[in-house]
């Protein structure tokens, strides 16, 4: 038999539980929090040196951080070698094509109206509309170090073994390969 002092009948005729009535009243409450409320800044696990370190290395102008391709690895490249082996990546013309630098989405969005005008037997009314209101964004491209293909970085390594497996040393002229990837989103 239930307990009939626990059970409130609503108007509708629903019954509440004490419990369903506290619950209840800590979700309004935690729905009336304001966003500056709720936010509250988490204690950071590195300290104030690492974090300033941290921030000057985002302000350098003259190097590049980008995850490895494989491993997991943060890796920090000169600017200039960066720039150096993407350039190499695109001078390879079976694989990419030069295009006027003025092309923008405008430009591509006006291209493929006309085309869709010129072409409205090849497709229903449904794919004219979607590609009409499609949102047309030019990718780019960024690479991804691949320091495991890098032999003389495992060289390096080898000359000179750590402990804890990081690795950390001023090292010129690895010609580090790069794994090419086209994107919309924005990635730094």
């Amino acid at each position: 038999m239930i307990d009939k002092t626990y059970l409130e009948t609503r108007a509708d005729g629903y019954h509440l539980t004490a419990l369903t009535r506290k619950f209840n009243d800590i979700v309004e409450n935690i729905n009336n929090f304001t966003p500056k409320q709720i936010k509250k800044r988490t204690k950071s696990n590195i300290s104030k040196a690492e974090e300033k370190a941290l921030e000057n290395l985002k302000r350098n102008q003259n190097i590049v951080i980008k995850k490895a391709d494989k491993g997991g690895a943060t890796v920090i490249i000169n600017k200039t070698d960066y720039q150096i082996g993407m350039n190499k990546i695109l001078s390879d013309k079976d694989t990419y094509e030069k295009i006027d630098a003025h092309v923008t989405v405008e430009v591509v969005k006006r291209e493929v109206m006309k085309f869709l005008e010129e072409n409205k037997k090849l497709f229903t009314q449904n794919e004219i509309k979607y590609l009409q209101q499609y949102e047309m964004r030019l990718a780019y491209i960024y690479g991804l170090p691949k320091i495991h293909k890098c032999q003389t970085l495992k060289d390096k390594i080898k000359e000179n073994p750590t402990k804890n497996g990081e690795f950390k040393a001023d090292i010129t002229d690895l010609q580090i390969p790069y794994r090419p990837i086209v994107s919309v989103q924005d990635v730094q």
